[in-house]
């Protein structure tokens, strides 16, 4: 990941930027389109999350993540058990090129195709 405020997760072994995970395709044949959305407009929570990822501080139980969540982000809303339409506000991924800086997103989208 290119995102310096990334906490990775304690069981997983690798995580590909979009550089290295277009090249994975593209050896496996596959035409690739990459598209942003939810970019990171916090900045305080943002630099927040820096300091703490840089100096490990994050804790490891979900208890306490979803304790620090509270304190920054206030009443955490629960996950409905189902979606519908208009449930919020569709933001549309914007189509990225890989040479663009696009560490400020905090969701990047894929779209491939077998060559």
């Amino acid at each position: 990941t290119n995102r310096s405020d990334f906490v990775p997760c304690e069981y997983s072994t690798k995580y590909y930027t979009a550089v290295e995970f277009d090249k994975m395709l593209t050896e496996l044949g596959f035409d690739t389109e990459f598209f942003v959305g939810v970019e990171e407009k916090e900045k305080v929570r943002y630099y927040l999350r820096v300091l703490a990822s840089k100096l490990g501080i994050m804790p490891k139980s979900f208890k306490m993540k979803t304790l620090i969540k509270k304190v920054f982000y206030g009443k955490l809303k629960p996950v409905p058990n189902e979606l519908y339409d208009n449930m919020t506000a569709y933001v549309a991924p914007k189509k990225v090129s890989l040479d663009q800086d696009i560490s400020n997103f905090k969701v990047i989208y894929s779209v491939s195709e077998l060559k």
